[in-house]
Formats: structure tokens, C-alpha cells, sequence
């Protein structure tokens, strides 16, 4: 299920990234050299999605410590300082927690993709997670279930995420999802 879990928070998390809105003008990085100091934060996240793109895990993760720097208070940058973190070392070590629960410290509740990003990143790595993390994903799941427009991302949890407290977490806000035979969400 892990591998399952790790392959499904990959994908979401390259649509994530490639979903993100640059502005205008900014140029494409040259991830063959490694990034320098002194750019916007806009151009770091580009970079940063890019090089991993790439599979260039390090200049990423280069490029993701510049950005936290460049931008302190932008909590997606933490999110890709946690991300790339995570990749590079092949699990989140204390760097990428830190960088995560900072984001939350930052905004609690951000949007619906964001939520839902912090949500399919703690999937991929869940047995990783410490007690902190998991009961901040579980409250992201939470807050999601008030939110209609997130039930079709609700129910693909509910029905591919293994066997875990975030599973029964994102089965019991979709009402009307069957998993395992039994009716799941609210009322069932």
C-alpha cells in the first residue's frame, strides 16, 4: 500500500506544481546550473518545480532553501523546502517537518488545494509523521469535509488510501462512498 500511497502523493503533487501561476515575465530557470541568491521567490518556485520535473532533486532542494529565504512568510515555499526535503532523503527528515509545520504555523487553513496538498503529502509518508503532523492532516481532512467542491478528492481518498486513521479520517467527511462493502461518511 505504501508504494500505492507514494505513487498517488506524487502525481497530485506534480499536478499541484504544475497548477501554479508564475508571473508574467519571469524567466525559465537553468536548472542545469545550480540556482544563485538575489531572485524573486516566484522565480525559486519555478525553479524548484522544474528541477524536479527534472528528477534534479538537489538543485530543487537548493533552490527551495533559497526560496523559505526569499520569501519567509509564503507557507507554500515551506511546503516545497518540506517537499524537496523529503524527496532527497527518501522520507521526511527533520528538516522537511520542521518546514511543514511551519507552513501550518504560517496558515492553518489555507485553501482547498493547498489543504489537500498537505493532506496527499502526509499520505506518501505517513508512517513517517509524527503524532504533530498526523493530527494537523487529520484536521486539514476536517475542514474539507465542509467544503462541497473537495468531495471528489475526499472519495479517491476514501477509497485508495490504505488502511490508516487519515483513510477513516477522509471516509467519514464523503458521505455515499463504499469502501471495503460498507457504506461510508455520515450517517452510515
Amino acid at each position: 500500500y505504501l508504494g500505492l500511497t507514494v505513487a498517488f502523493a506524487v502525481a497530485a503533487l506534480a499536478a499541484f506544481f504544475a497548477s501554479a501561476k508564475f508571473g508574467a515575465g519571469i524567466e525559465a530557470p537553468d536548472t542545469q546550473k545550480a540556482p544563485s541568491a538575489g531572485r524573486s521567490h516566484a522565480y525559486y518556485a519555478r525553479y524548484v518545480e522544474t528541477a524536479l520535473g527534472n528528477g534534479d532533486l538537489e538543485n530543487a532542494h537548493a533552490a527551495a532553501l533559497l526560496e523559505t529565504r526569499a520569501a519567509p512568510k509564503s507557507f507554500r515555499s515551506w511546503h516545497r523546502r518540506a517537499l524537496t526535503a523529503a524527496e532527497l532523503n527518501g522520507s521526511p527528515d527533520q528538516e522537511a517537518l520542521r518546514s511543514l509545520i511551519h507552513a501550518y504555523e504560517l496558515a492553518p487553513y489555507p485553501g482547498p488545494a493547498d489543504m489537500a496538498w498537505r493532506v496527499d503529502f502526509a499520505a506518501a509518508y505517513w508512517p513517517y509523521m509524527p503524532d504533530v503532523v498526523q493530527e494537523l492532516t487529520l484536521g486539514q481532512i476536517e475542514v474539507l469535509g465542509e467544503i462541497p467542491k473537495s468531495w471528489d478528492r475526499r472519495r479517491q481518498w476514501c477509497k485508495t488510501l490504505p488502511d490508516s486513521a487519515l483513510a477513516e479520517a477522509a471516509c467519514a467527511t464523503t458521505p455515499g462512498v463504499w469502501r471495503g462493502g460498507v457504506r461510508q461518511g455520515p450517517g452510515s
